[in-house]
């Protein structure tokens, strides 16, 4: 076949190609940088890029870390509801109080120099019965009890609270007793200090 006339004359009229478009040389990218120096910039943007994302990964597993560690009020009240389901005895209900239920969390020589916001937070479990609701009747009212129908509680301070992500609290489990020291309901109370 022949080449046409029509190539031959776009061929001829042609400018020659500048010496840095030919492939010659060694190769190049758009703005003159050599292959080598191109594969480093993008393995650069690579590193950066996965260094990046180990730190969102990181700054992930630590709120995630910090949202869960300690007791939190649902670790609290899934093993309270566990050991002591109602019915069960005042006295059972000391005992198991008595055997330090919510170890803390923090090893001894952190708890040291650990700072507390709310400073009757303590590192060990807290707890003391009351007989009558005269001055704690907003604990009945706050789980729909008539303080007349029941006997006492047992109120529980719990050691190294994690009740929210940002601000320190206080977590709070109280056993109510019928009139014959059997358990009726528990009832685990936050409080966020200010």
């Amino acid at each position: 076949m022949m080449a046409s006339p029509i190539n031959n004359i776009w061929s001829a009229s042609a400018p020659p190609c500048p010496a840095s478009w030919r492939n010659d040389g060694p190769a190049r990218g758009d703005d003159g940088i050599s292959e080598k120096r191109l594969r480093r910039r993008r393995l650069r943007y690579c590193y950066a890029g996965a260094a990046a994302l180990a730190l969102l990964l990181l700054g992930a597993g630590v709120l995630w870390h910090e949202s869960t560690r300690g007791w939190t009020p649902g670790a609290v009240e899934r093993l309270a509801k566990a050991v002591c389901p109602p019915q069960t005895p005042r006295t059972q209900v000391e005992a198991w109080l008595a055997s330090e239920p919510f170890p803390p969390e923090m090893p001894a020589f952190f708890q040291l120099f650990h700072k507390r916001a709310c400073p009757w937070q303590g590192h060990r479990l807290e707890y003391e019965y009351h007989d009558s609701a005269k001055g704690i009747e907003y604990l009945w009212r706050e789980m729909g009890l008539n303080p007349d129908d029941t006997g006492g509680c047992i109120v529980a301070r719990i050691p190294d609270p994690n009740v929210d992500l940002f601000s320190p609290g206080t977590i709070t489990l109280i056993f109510f007793f019928d009139r014959d020291d059997q358990l009726i309901k528990q009832y685990v109370r936050v409080w966020l200090c200010p």
